[in-house]
């Protein structure tokens, strides 16, 4: 959201995408006056499902001391606050489980509960720490324990449950496959990057995911087509690479949701 040009491609994709059903943003919620007007004009030009994901690590301490931002909790939490208030807009918390705060996870529920009494588990979603060189530039050893995670995911889908809704329904089968991801350290099905989706980066560069590090070309190169870069030979070759598991291995929901469509027979299974 701190670009100039954000609700201009906002309103391209609204405009020129007709089977769009889903918007969704994750955001630090640090810049609350800035995210908080952003959405309110995202929601007036758009009138299907709004979602946007503010992140958070932990209690007002952990959060603070993970991210290193002091006062980012408070900020985080009024993000929040403001923009639940926002008719159309469905806004959720997102935790990553790393090694810091894996157990951290009714802690930090506890924290926001008191802040904001209407919260729900099903409004508290969880995910699985990922390396990054080109996305999260976080390589190193944060990586939790195999057991922690599992437990924790054991014990936040007993408090939350999952309503019949396809989005809820989606991220069920995504953290049942989380166990499989870790103790084989491979994706669980096969990986769409390159086949359903692909990651830009700020400047164009085109990836075909925020983990696996090979650019596969660059927009401003090719005159804004993203087709043209789609149908290169290289990326062709590379998404049969990913296909049959040759790539990096992941299990993070940007990618994984749509391999789950993509696959929903080996993925209920």
């Amino acid at each position: 959201m701190l670009r100039r040009d954000f609700l201009d491609i906002c309103y391209s994709l609204t405009r020129h995408c007709p089977d769009l059903l889903l918007l969704h943003f994750p955001t630090n919620g640090y810049l609350t006056e800035i995210t908080v007007q952003n959405v309110k004009e995202i929601s007036k030009m758009w009138k299907g499902k709004l979602i946007i994901t503010i992140s958070l690590d932990g209690d007002e301490e952990m959060n603070d001391s993970i991210r290193g931002v002091k006062g980012g909790w408070r900020r985080q939490i009024e993000t929040y606050r403001l923009l639940s208030e926002i008719k159309g807009v469905h806004t959720v918390f997102g935790m990553t489980l790393s090694a810091d705060n894996v157990k951290h996870f009714s802690v930090a529920y506890d924290a926001v509960k008191k802040e904001c009494p209407w919260i729900r588990y099903e409004d508290f979603h969880v995910n699985v720490f990922h390396e990054s060189e080109h996305y999260f530039n976080n390589i190193g050893n944060q990586k939790a324990g195999t057991n922690d995670v599992i437990a924790t995911i054991k014990e936040y889908s007993r408090l939350r449950g999952f309503p019949l809704n396809p989005v809820s329904i989606l991220e069920k089968i995504y953290l049942k496959k989380v166990p499989q991801f870790l103790r084989s350290d491979k994706t669980p099905i096969p990986c769409h990057a390159l086949r359903s989706s692909c990651f830009i980066d700020p400047i164009g560069n085109v990836f075909p995911c925020s983990i696996y590090n090979r650019k596969v070309g660059n927009l401003r190169d090719m005159n804004y087509d993203l087709r043209h870069i789609w149908n290169l030979k290289k990326t062709d070759q590379l998404q049969k690479d990913i296909w049959h598991g040759r790539c990096p291995h992941c299990w993070t929901p940007c990618e994984a949701y749509q391999s789950i469509m993509g696959n929903i027979i080996k993925a209920i299974g």
